[in-house]
């Protein structure tokens, strides 16, 4: 970060706090449309050798909403699938610790292929041992959404003052166009 930039970030949000924030409509001060994952961590431990593991809820445009609700108290909010069962809300629960306002499409779960929320393995690897990560987006919910899947004239009309997206949105951008 470039010199003078945390005090540059809070000289924006109060110059533009006036403007853009109205705490009765609830505003926010960043939207951000993602999938949510949840992923696995050993630790330092191989993964070949893992029996236990820590688990973070994470997702790129999660993790800038996240820790901007952290760093700068800032509201924010991330409009993402979300699947009714015990990962989901172990996920929606994160989420909510976090600070972070959820706008989330239900996905009911079938009890054995999903849709699933997508799962992340990653070790920390140790010395010379580089971390190992590895995706299973496989039947992710996120990639089931589709245009009408959110009411985004209801979530803007309280007030937004960024919207940020990318990632694997990336990739359904064909389908989303119409949003």
């Amino acid at each position: 970060m470039r010199a003078g930039g945390w005090a540059w970030a809070f000289t924006l949000r109060s110059c533009c706090e006036s403007w853009f924030y109205d705490p009765e409509k609830k505003s926010l001060d960043l939207l951000s449309l993602g999938a949510l994952v949840h992923r696995l961590d050993p630790g330092i431990i191989p993964f070949r050798k893992a029996t236990n593991f820590a688990v973070h809820v994470s997702g790129g445009e999660f993790n800038v909403a996240a820790n901007l609700a952290d760093a700068f108290g800032l509201d924010t909010g991330i409009a993402t699938a979300m699947v009714s069962y015990p990962v989901g809300d172990l996920i929606a629960e994160r989420v909510r610790a976090a600070g972070v306002r959820p706008f989330y499409k239900r996905f009911a779960h079938d009890g054995v292929r999903g849709p699933n929320m997508a799962t992340v393995y990653s070790d920390q690897g140790l010395g010379v041992r580089a971390p190992v990560v590895f995706y299973n987006r496989c039947n992710e919910a996120a990639a089931l959404l589709k245009p009408g899947d959110f009411d985004w004239k209801a979530i803007f009309a309280q007030g937004v003052r960024w919207f940020h997206s990318g990632g694997i949105f990336h990739r359904y951008r064909r389908r989303l166009r119409s949003w």
